[in-house]
């Protein structure tokens, strides 16, 4: 799947990325980190101080792959699970739904 289908504006497309980037590092900067948190441990934060009409995407990233892990994520407050190795079709499919949800 192509990141750019004929009825999408490229830079539509990417004023998205870096509106939703921006709001994640606005969201990062207001956290206080006293310790590592994990990424559940830091979804869970980011969920509890988001603004409540902007959900911020949050897509997790992993090495795991094992049959629940997906599940664990979304427990989390996570949007969706990618694993690694990472595929560049799956991760453009990934974009791509989550840039269409904030349309």
């Amino acid at each position: 799947m192509s990141l750019t289908p004929l009825n999408v504006d490229p830079q539509r497309i990417a004023v998205r990325i870096l509106l939703a980037a921006s709001a994640a590092v606005c969201a990062m900067a207001t956290l206080s980190f006293t310790a590592v948190l994990d990424g559940y441990e830091a979804t869970r934060e980011i969920r509890s101080r988001e603004p409540p009409a902007r959900r911020i995407p949050i897509v997790a990233l992993t090495a795991n792959a094992m049959k629940d892990d997906d599940l664990k994520c979304k427990a989390a407050g996570m949007d969706d699970h990618l694993s690694k190795p990472l595929d560049r079709e799956r991760l453009a499919t990934c974009v791509h739904r989550w840039l269409l949800a904030g349309s």
